[in-house]
């Protein structure tokens, strides 16, 4: 019993460092946790708030993610069945919390709305479309793309299904590096926040 409790506070103590983000290497080497959030398109892209569109609310979510991502590391895919999870590069928030977040951002930019808001919302407000999306893939090979692969659809105020798509994209990673694979993820998840902005004006103009 005295044996196993020796490596209980080593063991504890090296926990802590990894979480505080710092960790010796060797003689002077010191390797900090970097923290990634994913970034809202630029303001530049706002448009023009269409006639259709109005004040009408529009819903994003709920973001269902598949569970592998449920976690801090950035996760970089090695094969069709092997991930790896990043150990000094890690999310500053949950994608649970970032996808919807920057997404809905995104929606609102291109659709020039103010009224574009993230689930949940009160039973009182009247949405005139909602968009739910599963997250099926969100990661990246060094050596090749990022990838985002979504199942979405647009549903109106009366519960009924107008659009239902199952769509993937891809951005090239620039480098070896997490930065690149952020900077390429950003990129994937603008794009579908541009084909959610379209489906949206499309519907209106029906």
């Amino acid at each position: 019993m005295m044996r196993t409790r020796r490596y209980v506070i080593p063991a504890l103590f090296l926990s802590l460092l990894v979480m505080s983000g710092c960790l010796s290497l060797g003689k002077g080497t010191v390797t900090s946790t970097k923290m990634y959030v994913l970034r809202a398109l630029d303001t530049a892209e706002k448009q023009n708030v269409s006639e259709e569109l109005g004040d009408a609310i529009i819903g994003v979510g709920p973001v269902r993610l598949a569970a592998y991502l449920n976690r801090p590391q950035i996760i970089t895919r090695v094969d069709d069945n092997q991930v790896r999870l990043a150990e000094f590069d890690w999310w500053a928030e949950p994608l649970e919390d970032g996808i919807p977040k920057a997404l809905t951002e995104n929606v609102s930019i291109l659709l020039g709305s103010a009224k574009v808001i993230a689930a949940p919302w009160g039973g009182d407000l009247k949405i005139r479309y909602r968009v739910p999306v599963n997250v099926i893939r969100f990661d990246a090979r060094f050596d090749g793309d990022a990838v985002l692969t979504v199942q979405w659809d647009v549903i109106d105020g009366q519960d009924v299904s107008l659009l239902t798509r199952m769509s993937t994209y891809r951005v090239h990673v620039a480098e070896h590096s997490y930065d690149a694979v952020v900077a390429a993820e950003n990129r994937i998840l603008e794009d579908f926040s541009r084909d959610v902005a379209k489906a949206i004006r499309g519907l209106m103009t029906r």
